[in-house]
């Protein structure tokens, strides 16, 4: 966050995650840490002088599995798993996590909500966190990280009796209703689109499965706050409202309320939107140095086009950065401004690698937003197995998606915007790893780009292509090339060729000869 950013009045208090740094979780949770056994749990006693338990379990998994914590992790998962059964305690607050992409705010909490289902008996007709996503795919990555918490259920554990389930395509509501009735999910994942589809059928929260709601999240909060969001938001005030209601009315409950927990990499303050969740005492924990802080591991660069060449630009690129430098295993990503973009440039792909590619070739992937679930699953699960492979979409994969072990992201044209630009290019260069970005488009959206990174200390420096390319890459070759790229446009817009269909032998020695003529 720069020193001249006006906080909004919704923020009441701010926690710097500067003064977090990594250390081993094997050492301490957080800077003077001392990790105490307790019983099955494990107390950790934090610099600032919070004691929580900690399920052992859940200590056992972060030990095994995450070797270090961001420091957004060693600020958050502390606060959220302190005692907050005191109403009058100063930390019964809601929080917002204001974090770069790739800084593991998930396990912020996941964690929590784990350790506090794990102290507590689970109530089959409500459900206890309801968690919102922008898209099926982070949806489903959430549902993969509590997975690797949940212990089998032969071990006996509490934790291996957690219910967590995945709403994120079209349900029959009565059926699932009454599926769930007597037994509710403990957390449910669900997708923007489902949670507006609960709040059109669920008209009376008291006498629905969230009726109990402890836990609120909604996980990249600008994603959602930008679009026509007034019934879901009101219809999350209002199953916050009921857990207030019941608890208040219970003598033996000294808790005042649920916990609202928003998360995003690129959360706009000046948001009014955001006022309207009504959060009580909120929390903003960031980096005071930095408000879109980019890896240091990643190096930024632009190639100059216009609309015309830059076709020719993304394959002098790849020329350049795969070939000429003889890499053997590589995952790119490349993000267009529209669906139908994405398609033309992996058509491009797929013909550049049928007619001039022998040896090297690489799997090429389209995303779009008509694959189904298990498409889209299939998709992506190739997209990680293989060695050498190019993954071409537009925006819906930006935010939040871990597709792990991405070399490079190619901007194919100018991002609509710099929060777009840092969600992208974020996809590489995580968790210690080199990456780079490239960004391909005219000289005025490439001076447009800097101007905003200056702020943030870095620019995108020219990268320089080739000079054997057109040598191997002749004029009259890319002139081919393009020109069986457009029949095979033609061809689907004919209904000849459907959209996904693969450009085998077959089909290209169509395409081909129907163009010589």
């Amino acid at each position: 966050m720069s020193n001249n950013t006006t906080i909004p009045l919704w923020i009441k208090r701010i926690c710097n995650i500067d003064n977090y740094h990594d250390h081993s979780i094997r050492k301490v949770s957080l800077e003077s840490n001392t990790i105490c056994s307790n019983g099955d749990s494990q107390v950790l006693v934090t610099s600032n002088g919070l004691n929580f338990s900690l399920n052992e379990h859940l200590l056992e998994c972060l030990s095994k599995k995450f070797h270090r914590l961001f420091p957004i992790q060693r600020a958050v998962i502390p606060h959220l798993s302190f005692d907050l059964n005191d109403q009058y305690s100063p930390l019964k607050s809601d929080i917002v996590v204001w974090a770069p992409t790739g800084q593991g705010k998930t396990l912020c909490y996941v964690i929590p909500i784990l350790n506090s289902l794990s102290k507590h008996k689970l109530n089959i007709h409500s459900v206890n966190s309801i968690i919102v996503t922008p898209s099926r795919e982070l949806a489903h990555q959430v549902h993969s990280i509590f997975d690797k918490f949940i212990p089998p259920i032969d071990t006996g554990s509490f934790l291996s009796k957690v219910k967590i389930t995945s709403c994120v395509g079209k349900l029959m509501m009565k059926k699932f209703e009454k599926k769930t009735k007597s037994n509710c999910p403990d957390v449910l994942i669900s997708t923007f689109g489902m949670l507006d589809i609960f709040s059109k059928y669920f008209t009376n929260i008291q006498d629905s499965m969230f009726h109990s709601v402890k836990w609120i999240i909604v996980d990249e909060i600008d994603a959602i706050i930008n679009r026509d969001t007034l019934d879901c938001i009101l219809f999350l005030n209002a199953i916050s409202n009921q857990y207030n209601t019941k608890k208040i009315n219970d003598v033996n409950c000294t808790k005042e309320g649920g916990q609202k927990v928003f998360l995003s990499a690129t959360l706009s303050l000046t948001s009014d939107l955001v006022s309207h969740f009504h959060l009580k005492n909120p929390i903003l924990f960031t980096s005071l140095s930095s408000n879109l802080r980019l890896s240091p591991n990643l190096q930024q660069y632009y190639i100059h086009s216009n609309v015309k060449n830059r076709s020719k630009r993304l394959l002098e690129f790849l020329h350049s950065y795969i070939f000429n430098s003889n890499k053997k295993h590589y995952k790119l990503l490349i993000f267009s401004n529209t669906v139908q973009l994405s398609h033309i440039v992996s058509r491009l792909l797929q013909l550049y690698n049928k007619l001039f590619l022998k040896k090297a070739k690489f799997k090429v992937l389209e995303f779009t937003r008509n694959l189904t679930a298990e498409s889209r699953d299939k998709l992506f699960k190739r997209f990680r197995n293989k060695k050498r492979a190019c993954l071409i979409c537009s925006d819906v994969i930006s935010r939040g998606i871990d597709v792990s072990d991405v070399n490079c992201v190619i901007n194919y044209g100018k991002p609509k915007d710099i929060e777009t630009y840092i969600h992208r290019v974020g996809r590489t260069a995580r968790v210690q790893c080199e990456g780079i970005a490239v960004t391909i488009a005219s000289k005025d959206s490439i001076d447009n780009i800097n101007t905003q990174l200056l702020s943030r200390n870095c620019e995108l420096k020219q990268y320089y292509l080739s000079t054997n390319f057109d040598e191997i890459f002749s004029s009259s070759k890319y002139s081919r090339l393009m020109s069986i790229l457009n029949k095979c446009l033609e061809y689907e817009s004919a209904g000849k060729l459907k959209l996904d269909d693969k450009i085998n032998s077959d089909i290209y020695e169509q395409i081909a000869n129907q163009e010589s003529d």
